[in-house]
Formats: C-alpha cells, sequence, structure tokens
C-alpha cells in the first residue's frame, strides 16, 4: 500500500508505494510529506484555525483518528 512512517525513525525512511495507485503524483508528495514529519490537517495542533471537524459524522470507534497532536507547523497554514 501507500504509507510512510512519520518522521525520521532510525538510520533509513521508509516510504511504501507498492501499489500501482500510489504511484499518482499527489500521493508520492503525500508519504515524502509525511516522511518529513509532517501530519495531516485534521490533527495538526492548529486544526480548529483552519478546519471545522463535523464530530457528528465521525463513525463510533473512530474518534481517536480526530485528536490533535502536538505538532511543530512550521509556519505553515
Amino acid at each position: 500500500g501507500c504509507w510512510s512512517y512519520l518522521g525520521r525513525t532510525g538510520n533509513r525512511q521508509q516510504i511504501s508505494l507498492k501499489s500501482q495507485g500510489c504511484l499518482f503524483t499527489d500521493i508520492v508528495q503525500h508519504e515524502v510529506l509525511h516522511a518529513l514529519g509532517f501530519h495531516h490537517e485534521h490533527v495538526r495542533s492548529d486544526r480548529d484555525d483552519h478546519v471545522e471537524i463535523n464530530f457528528d459524522n465521525i463513525q463510533p470507534g473512530m474518534e481517536h483518528n480526530f485528536q490533535l497532536s502536538p505538532t511543530n507547523n512550521l509556519g505553515t497554514p
């Protein structure tokens, strides 16, 4: 599948683009940003300044996917 660990982990940074559907520019950019340490917009520490989450639409048991992370956003919106 398409994935990367978040930020540097050890001596190597692994990015998986093994599926044919991963070889699109936006997917590659997405995984490289994860490798560089960027989080998804919906968990950034400044999320509520930029995104409105409708918590009523979150499936029961999936709320943990929307918990804020203590991120350094490097001045990016």
